[in-house]
């Protein structure tokens, strides 16, 4: 049998990015290494306050969406660099 998997990678340095459906993207992973970075998007807003969650240093976060839907309007903004894997 063989399996197939696509893996998407990304470095953000001082920027924001928007992960769009477009993307293709149903979990994704976030690792802020140094500056400061915050994440922040429609599926933190059901179950978070509306502001943008603040990214800890050098731990990963992972932000996954459910029933196969993939993720929309995630925003990521940092004044360093973000490590993003996704798939």
């Amino acid at each position: 049998m063989q399996l197939s998997t696509s893996v998407w990678t990304q470095t953000l340095v001082n920027g924001t990015l928007v992960i769009t459906d477009a993307y293709e993207l149903a979990s994704l992973s976030i690792l802020l290494v140094d500056g400061t970075g915050s994440v922040s998007g429609a599926l933190y807003r059901s179950v978070m306050p509306p502001a943008p969650l603040d990214l800890p240093l050098n731990v990963g976060v992972t932000v996954m969406s459910g029933g196969g839907a993939l993720l929309n309007n995630i925003t990521i903004t940092t004044t360093g660099t973000v490590l993003l894997i996704g798939k």
